[in-house]
């Protein structure tokens, strides 16, 4: 019998590891921000994190990761009164796939936070550079590390990113609720949305209250926003919900009532089509946080 092998086809590899940081940040520390031509991966691991990308300013919980694009400026702090711990990681990667997934807030699952521990924990193993010094550029290996660790590292960085990317198949980026819109009417809609997350807005009721046509809102959210109207105001709504668990202080049902769901399986049915969980499985994640002693 005549065999015939074939070459695993690879569309996303990481060439290079630039970085991998597990931080504790004090309440106080601050960082001018940086720019670089790599990919960088950030976590909130306890506490929450303040993130500049680009022109947009946003909020990650715990358990939330953001992807930062080649050449975008960018800057993480903790969230006011908060002694923050981040897993952050940079790599250069010609995949052009990663695009899809960057430039917005994703919520890690129980399997894409295993990987992050084995990164920090392999990192420990191969690297003697201090994983929480901020200032360092340039990872050092140890001598008489284990066989294949660093290759370790490397695959689990691609099985990260490829969840991230197979999660996403098909999902349209859209905007962060939390996002800074530079255009002053853009800006107004979306500040109108998110004052009234608690009312059943519809697109018509926008398009009266600012005088202008469904065509031209349309236009001009597409353009300064990058998504619809009724898709950022179900993104503000979701993220709200998503802090609503993390508060404890509603059960499901009053979320939904609250934020206006026709029902708690619509409303589940909403938040895992943005978050791929539950809220019942999102509230699972945020307490297993919670727990835990390090990434």
């Amino acid at each position: 019998m005549e065999y015939q092998d074939i070459t695993p086809l690879r569309p996303l590899r990481i060439d290079r590891i630039v970085s991998i940081h597990y931080f504790e940040y004090t309440r106080d520390f601050t960082f001018s921000g940086e720019m670089h031509n790599f990919w960088e991966v950030v976590y909130a691991d306890k506490g929450s994190l303040l993130l500049t990308a680009g022109a947009a300013e946003l909020r990650l919980a715990p358990g939330d990761f953001f992807i930062h694009r080649p050449m975008e400026f960018h800057n993480v702090r903790p969230a006011p009164g908060e002694a923050s711990n981040a897993v952050i990681f940079s790599f250069h990667c010609s995949c052009e796939r990663l695009y899809t997934v960057a430039g917005m807030t994703h919520v890690c699952g129980e399997e894409q936070h295993r990987l992050l521990s084995a990164i920090i924990r392999h990192a420990r193993e191969a690297f003697s550079t201090p994983l929480g010094d901020p200032y360092t550029t340039a990872l050092t290996r140890r001598a008489g590390v284990s066989f294949g660790t660093e290759q370790l590292i490397v695959a689990e960085m691609e099985q990260f990113l490829i969840e991230v990317l197979r999660q996403n198949e098909g999902n349209p980026v859209t905007a962060s609720p939390l996002r800074h819109i530079a255009d002053p009417f853009a800006a107004s809609v979306c500040d109108y949305l998110e004052k009234n997350i608690t009312r059943p807005v519809t697109f018509p009721e926008l398009c009266q209250r600012f005088s202008i046509s469904p065509s031209k809102l349309k236009k001009i959210f597409h353009e300064k926003v990058g998504c619809g109207a009724m898709e950022y105001f179900a993104a503000c709504r979701i993220d709200c919900a998503k802090r609503m668990i993390r508060e404890k202080e509603k059960n499901l049902t009053e979320i939904a009532e609250t934020l206006c769901f026709s029902s708690l399986p619509h409303f589940s049915r909403q938040f895992k089509s943005q978050v791929h969980m539950t809220p019942s499985e999102y509230a699972a994640s945020v307490r297993g946080y919670e727990k835990r002693d390090d990434a």
